[in-house]
């Protein structure tokens, strides 16, 4: 990063996850940027009456122009006019690791929501103080009491409901997050990225939930750095602009080889079919099924009064928004269907499935191993598709033709998950994990 950079303007929040997401960008890239609160002058008066609505992150470009949502901020960099500015490209040449890469990064930004919303609102006695304090930070200057920001708070108490979060499937969120730690953290152990040595996608996708909910907040990044400090490096890399490879002395910034995939990473594959993929197979059906019972709605837009809803049928709650229901971890979970939710599956769905089957047969054969195989369907018009449903609102997401198969995989039937293999690293490791489990967090009461 130089001085004699454009500079841009990145409006957002520290506890906010998708702020997370392309505050990480800008900085691994080396882009000169600074960061604004929503509450400024230049935010309310400009950027909410352009965008049309009050959400963050935005970026505000050198020449005045707005980009709205993480994926298109990245985007600017990687194929639009700040393409020069950046350090190197976050997609990956190799079609097998490229599909990998939106793999993670839709689960990242989607499929690690319940953890995030979980650790963050039912820990009060260790998060409240933290969290008061940070979200202050919104509107600096304005008055924000503690009762307030209870009072506040109490709506993304009932969002974290939307998300599947509940006193009945908290032992299961915590544990499922265990094991995603133990899982990336035995991948980390020889890699300082998803894919080798600098970021991807993949990455940009997992850090929006990592770093502004399981990282920042007290309950969770203690909960990363007694049984998972090598995931805790990781998130640090992630966000700064220097080079953090102490582990890694030999990094050249050279990717792994797609033709023999670490087991390791095999293994994050697994989890995510296993994790994921019975949520999003669910939403899915419903939101075909809601089509197929709306033919009058124009694509490109999401059907409703409000051009900016969120929820399937726009209102609040399960019920307001539509909801899934579909088995996770010995349960029935479930959630609210957010049609935004498909803009990021939309690039496995349609773009991928042109390049792999043709060019890389073994990705095929790879992505079918780890029950991942309906990331590769061909997406293609249908009247009963869930086409026309719009990201957030704004651009269209396209077909996602394919909802049947991927309730097909969604409970997969596989060999076990094989564990990383013995060694003195692995040792220590569990002898840490040990440890660290003699000391659980509490898990709190709600103070709203």
């Amino acid at each position: 990063m130089t001085s004699e950079q454009p500079r841009y303007t990145l409006y957002g929040a520290p506890v906010s996850l998708y702020t997370g997401k392309a505050r990480s960008y800008l900085r691994t890239q080396g882009i000169h940027f600074v960061e604004e609160h929503p509450g400024s002058k230049r935010y309310l008066e400009h950027i909410v009456p352009t965008v049309g609505r009050w959400i963050i992150p935005c970026l505000e470009t050198p020449n005045g122009e707005v980009v709205q949502d993480g994926a298109d901020i990245i985007d600017h960099f990687e194929r639009g006019e700040g393409r020069a500015l950046r350090r190197f490209s976050a997609y990956p040449d190799s079609p097998m690791l490229l599909a990998i890469s939106h793999l993670f990064e839709l689960f990242g930004g989607e499929g690690l929501l319940r953890p995030a919303m979980h650790y963050r609102w039912n820990f009060d006695e260790e998060n409240l103080a933290f969290l008061s304090s940070e979200f202050a930070l919104l509107v600096p200057g304005a008055v924000l009491d503690h009762d307030a920001f209870l009072h506040n708070s109490g709506r993304m108490r009932k969002a974290a409901v939307n998300f599947g979060v509940t006193p009945d499937s908290f032992d299961a969120i915590e544990s499922a997050f265990e094991e995603w730690l133990e899982l990336f953290s035995a991948h980390l152990a020889d890699h300082p990225f998803l894919l080798g040595d600098h970021p991807t996608l993949g990455d940009y996708g997992l850090i929006a939930a990592m770093w502004a909910h399981l990282y920042r907040d007290p309950a969770p990044t203690m909960l990363i750095k007694q049984r998972a400090p090598r995931v805790g490096r990781w998130v640090e890399r992630m966000t700064t602009s220097e080079p953090y490879l102490h582990e890694f002395p030999g990094a050249d910034g050279s990717l792994i080889d797609d033709r023999v995939l670490p087991e390791t990473l095999l293994s994050l594959m697994r989890f995510v079919a296993e994790e994921y993929l019975p949520e999003i197979a669910a939403h899915v059906d419903v939101a075909n099924e809601w089509l197929a019972e709306h033919p009058e709605i124009e694509a490109g837009t999401n059907g409703l009064d409000n051009p900016g809803a969120r929820g399937l049928m726009g209102g609040r709650g399960l019920i307001g928004n539509g909801a899934a229901t579909f088995e996770w971890r010995g349960q029935q979970l479930t959630t609210g269907v957010m049609p935004y939710r498909f803009g990021s599956c939309n690039a496995s769905t349609t773009m991928l499935p042109r390049l792999l089957p043709k060019s890389e047969p073994g990705s095929v054969m790879c992505f079918q191993t780890q029950a991942l195989s309906c990331f590769l369907i061909s997406g293609r018009s249908d009247e009963s598709s869930a086409t026309g449903i719009s990201k957030s609102g704004g651009r269209r997401s396209r077909d996602l033709r394919g909802a049947a198969d991927l309730a097909d995989v969604a409970n997969p039937v596989h060999s076990p998950r094989p564990r990383r293999s013995n060694g003195q690293a692995h040792d220590r490791d569990q002898a840490v994990r040990r440890q660290a489990q003699q000391r659980p967090l509490r898990r709190c009461r709600s103070a709203s």
